[in-house]
């Protein structure tokens, strides 16, 4: 076997690693931001029994983009296309007093809290993406770690 070919086989085969390893990380990084969604979010929530529309854990989505020099990126995100109002008649779930869908800033409200006196949550801050993030960190750095050795 040429040294090229050797080569080739070499840069595959790790490239096949680190593909493996960025599905790893995608996958449990959308399921820890789904577990923080429902520990941090939805269970501070009271009352408990309201009719939840599961539009916000269901729009949880996620990608790998390999660039051209054969780094991966993983992005986890929230599909905004995937939640909807439940009615266009006066404020309900996804929908603001104002009448318009209110899907920008429930997904900023999870980061930075609600800003508004009018929602019964004023004021709480539940911070989901950055620790969402950092776990997400720790995930990789483990595995990296691991294929490294």
């Amino acid at each position: 076997m040429a040294l090229h070919e050797q080569i080739n086989r070499i840069v595959r085969k790790h490239d096949l690693r680190l593909k493996a390893i960025a599905d790893k990380v995608m996958a449990d990084t959308k399921e820890t931001l789904v577990k923080r969604l429902n520990d941090d979010f939805y269970k501070s929530y009271s009352p408990l029994d309201y009719e939840r529309s599961y539009d916000l854990i269901n729009a949880v989505d996620g990608r790998i983009v390999k660039n051209d020099v054969g780094n991966y990126t993983i992005e986890v995100f929230f599909d905004e296309a995937q939640i909807h109002p439940r009615s266009r008649a006066g404020w309900n779930a996804h929908m603001g007093f104002d009448g318009k869908p209110f899907v920008h800033g429930l997904i900023e409200a999870l980061e930075n809290g609600f800003k508004s006196p009018y929602t019964p949550r004023y004021g709480e801050e539940f911070k989901i993406i950055s620790k969402t993030q950092k776990q997400a960190e720790k995930i990789a750095n483990k595995l990296l770690k691991q294929y490294l050795k």
